[in-house]
């Protein structure tokens, strides 16, 4: 069976997206590629999840504090491929602690178990801060990351010192990079991801393409609209319905796909 690892720093999007995914499983005719084949023991805080996104309303990260670790067993419709889903850390500061050498132990142990990775990418503007560190291959483990603090680098330069710990230290397959809150973007000036990607940081972009061998790029807006402002013609109202029939969360490559599974598809994938 694979193993799937979500991984994000802080605000990234992880919790939105399982919550969106965990409403839209619970409520049945997801028309989902991959399923729930067993239920994490504990559901409480995926059920706060839950109610917040069918509220329209953002997570409180407050209300993660005490969460461990959340499993789930998911298996393919089409064929009997499964995939286990593990999430780990909800806030992202046990990732972001990875950058500097501080390592936690049961993070440490499922990234050992885990074959590929879904990362989750914080919805950022221009980079403008590409001389922080080289785009190398990663080889020298994290020896940038003594030369700025956590708090003066960009958030693309962060992610790209998170990247190169995982490449330098577990063995992973494939690597879904997901893009959150992609509602955001203009995709009549942006139509794939790569595109917006070459213009906001064509240094995470290159340093994707020189030292990962296997990925894909997708966007992901699992809240399906920005909470603090509603698009013209929307409302509270529309983007009930629209949770209703199931065409609000969607997964993004060069079209809108309201199976928000494909990340993990594209994982499970031969």
């Amino acid at each position: 069976m694979k193993k799937c690892i979500i991984v994000g720093l802080p605000g990234a999007g992880k919790s939105t997206y399982i919550g969106a995914f965990w409403a839209i499983e619970k409520d049945g005719k997801t028309g989902h590629k991959l399923v729930c084949s067993k239920y994490p023991e504990d559901s409480v805080y995926l059920d706060s999840l839950k109610s917040s996104w069918k509220k329209q309303k953002e997570v409180s990260r407050t209300s993660q504090l005490d969460v461990k670790e959340i499993i789930f067993e998911l298996s393919l419709l089409s064929s009997s491929d499964e995939i286990t889903l593990c999430v780990p850390d909800f806030k992202g500061e046990k990732f972001q602690s990875l950058i500097q050498n501080n390592i936690d132990p049961e993070v440490d142990k499922w990234f050992k178990e885990s074959d590929s990775v879904m990362f989750f990418l914080k919805y950022n503007g221009r980079d403008t801060l590409q001389d922080e560190m080289p785009v190398s291959n990663p080889e020298n483990k994290q020896d940038q990351a003594s030369v700025l603090s956590i708090n003066e680098m960009s958030e693309w330069t962060k992610n790209i010192m998170l990247l190169k710990y995982i490449l330098n230290t577990y063995k992973m397959e494939r690597f879904a990079i997901c893009v959150s809150a992609w509602d955001k973007v203009d995709t009549d000036a942006y139509p794939t991801v790569e595109s917006w990607l070459k213009e906001m940081s064509p240094f995470f972009l290159n340093f994707l393409k020189d030292n990962i061998k296997d990925f894909k790029l997708f966007g992901i807006s699992a809240q399906g609209i920005d909470y603090n402002n509603y698009p013209e013609g929307e409302s509270v109202q529309s983007i009930q319905l629209k949770t209703e029939e199931n065409r609000r969360a969607y997964v993004y490559e060069s079209a809108k796909n309201y199976d928000i599974t494909e990340p993990l598809c594209y994982l499970i994938s031969q």
